[in-house]
């Protein structure tokens, strides 16, 4: 943008069968880089005229191609303080799929800076069933993103967990939150 860049990816790889496209599909084996530097957030332009917000039921695109991830990875992600609140170096892993407006994802990353930080999600949703399933988990040290991010006092060492599984309308899930190995939400 005007202020020069604000992504830089290095040593990328697209690895992708060319001739699925014909099939219907998107089919990636590998999607990885070495690194992904982002010092900052694009600058975007002001919105003019946007809609107004309205309630609709949970669903996934439904996309005119099926998209399959097999492998998506960087070696290390630097994200600077003005993207997230602070600094930070990551490592990414997962897989993601998406077709007929069903879905699934399974992501980890993890810091690899001075910070103690894993964070995963997990979950899949079905369109047919409307089931949907989630598992997402974050351990962060002292003074970690989250806690920085939503200005938690003291900025303590935070775990947390969400896991459940169900049609959309019944849906169960257990919480689970502690800081400091305390017990905050359950």
């Amino acid at each position: 943008d005007a202020d020069g860049p604000w992504l830089t990816v290095n040593g990328a790889v697209l690895d992708w069968n060319r001739r699925a496209l014909l099939r219907g599909r998107l089919d990636v084996q590998e999607l990885t880089a070495e690194e992904i530097l982002m010092p900052r957030r694009p600058q975007g332009q002001a919105k003019t005229n946007a809609p107004t917000p309205e309630a609709q039921p949970f669903s996934l695109p439904d996309l005119p191609v099926a998209i399959e991830i097999g492998r998506i990875s960087a070696q290390r992600i630097e994200l600077g303080q003005p993207v997230i609140g602070e600094a930070a170096e990551l490592t990414l892993d997962g897989s993601a799929s998406l077709a007929g407006g069903s879905g699934a994802v399974d992501i980890t990353a993890e810091r690899l800076d001075a910070e103690t930080g894993t964070f995963r999600i997990a979950g899949s949703f079905d369109s047919g069933s409307r089931e949907l399933q989630i598992d997402v988990s974050v351990d962060e040290g002292p003074d970690g993103i989250i806690a920085s991010l939503i200005d938690l006092p003291g900025r303590p060492a935070l775990s947390a967990t969400i896991d459940g599984s169900g049609p959309l309308s019944e849906f169960d899930t257990s919480i689970e939150l502690t800081t400091d190995g305390e017990p905050r939400l359950a």
